[in-house]
């Protein structure tokens, strides 16, 4: 929580930065993988590119919470359906807290798409630790 807080405290020139300069190693080497020259049209490609790391940013943040999360639950005792409802309800939760936070830092704003984003990152970590961590049936032959 604390890594997604101070990233969303930068204000939008220092988070711009720092996500085209990530991005701008990854359409290299994206481009050189593929052999596509990306001379032509660079901006474009940056362009598309970053939105897009930024969104998976905000997938990948919250996939690694809901893990977290779902991992200090067990801890504390909590199982079953309240340990998946309760991690669900902590992402969701943080993630408007987040959105609303970045309304008052300069340059940046809070948008529900990311909280969809956030959200959707958390579920599908939620889904694997399922997968993984619920009891298997043994079927009697």
């Amino acid at each position: 929580m604390a890594v997604i807080f101070v990233a969303s405290s930068q204000p939008a020139q220092v988070s711009s930065e720092l996500s085209t300069g990530f991005t701008e190693i990854l359409l290299h080497a994206v481009a050189s993988v593929f052999n596509v020259d990306i001379t032509t049209g660079a901006n474009d490609y940056l362009a598309i590119f970053h939105h897009g790391i930024r969104k998976a940013g905000h997938f990948t943040a919250y996939f690694i919470l809901a893990l977290l999360v779902v991992v200090a639950l067990r801890k504390s005792g909590i199982s079953g359906r309240n340990l998946y409802l309760v991690a669900f309800a902590i992402c969701l939760v943080y993630a408007i807290s987040d959105e609303t936070h970045q309304l008052f830092v300069a340059g940046r704003a809070g948008q529900i798409s990311d909280v969809f984003i956030d959200s959707s990152g958390a579920v599908a970590a939620l889904l694997l630790s399922y997968g993984v961590l619920r009891p298997r049936r043994v079927r009697k032959i």
